[in-house]
């Protein structure tokens, strides 16, 4: 799978600047800030048993979650960080499930006079059409998380495993969201889950989960170059970066 695999369809979200969504703040800045602050970060999530992390590689155990409309990467983006962290919708008694796309595109959006899980193809109906962030998602549900740029190397991996980044103080190792958006084309959402140092022509890439629609194949994770598709530095990339979700932690209690 070559380096632009992973940025086939660019389907959902609105194309917006990043300066009009995110707070574009740098990520050495915001390690400054994290450490002469006096806030500790002291791992964030266990690792999972099936997860594998080293210095060159790493790759997170995340089971890929598929958008269910055409303009619902969005909602798939959030919907998978919340079953990694472990969020349910706390409805009925435990165990509680765990959120489906539809519930959380309702909570969002507050479609009047439909829900849009009771439709059987809710981009049909203009109600459901509606795209979207995934700090929407966020904010409804009191999820803490950082939106930024795009992010160096080492932080990128300090991102998907944990590292010491100071005495006392650890990166949170947890995947991470971007958004990429082509020429001419309109935003979309991955869920970043792992690197490699060494790629197949040597080059750093990314491995992301890019919520193919049910029914396309393959569904993840795709493979991205770091320097050409994430940060958009090659000459003749058509794809741009938007801006990212990271630090994406358990609500509070």
């Amino acid at each position: 799978m070559n380096g632009t695999s992973g940025f086939q369809e660019m389907r959902s979200s609105t194309s917006r600047s990043p300066s009009g969504r995110f707070l574009i703040m740098s990520p050495y800045l915001l390690f400054f800030i994290v450490v002469t602050s006096g806030i500790t970060w002291t791992g964030g999530e266990a690792l999972k048993a099936a997860d594998e992390c080293s210095l060159a590689y790493g790759l997170l155990d995340i089971k890929p979650v598929e958008q269910e409309e055409d303009i619902w990467c969005w909602v798939a983006s959030t919907t998978e960080m919340l079953n990694r962290l472990g969020v349910p919708q706390q409805v009925g008694h435990p165990p509680y499930p765990p959120y489906r796309q539809c519930v959380l595109f309702n909570i969002v959006k507050n479609p009047v006079g439909i829900d849009c899980c009771t439709v059987t193809h809710p981009t049909g109906v203009e109600e459901c059409k509606k795209t979207g962030w995934p700090d929407d998602v966020f904010d409804k549900l009191g999820v803490p998380y950082t939106p930024g740029g795009a992010l160096p190397w080492n932080w990128v991996k300090g991102q998907i495993c944990p590292q010491k980044i100071h005495p006392g103080v650890y990166s949170p190792g947890e995947p991470f969201i971007f958004v990429a958006w082509p020429d001419g084309g309109i935003n979309h959402t991955y869920v970043v889950k792992g690197f490699n140092e060494n790629g197949p022509n040597g080059q750093q890439v990314l491995y992301v989960d890019s919520h193919r629609k049910l029914g396309e194949t393959p569904v993840g994770p795709s493979m991205v170059d770091y320097s050409c598709d994430y940060l958009g530095m090659c000459a003749n990339t058509i794809y741009h970066h938007t801006g990212d979700y990271y630090n994406i932690r358990r609500p509070a209690p």
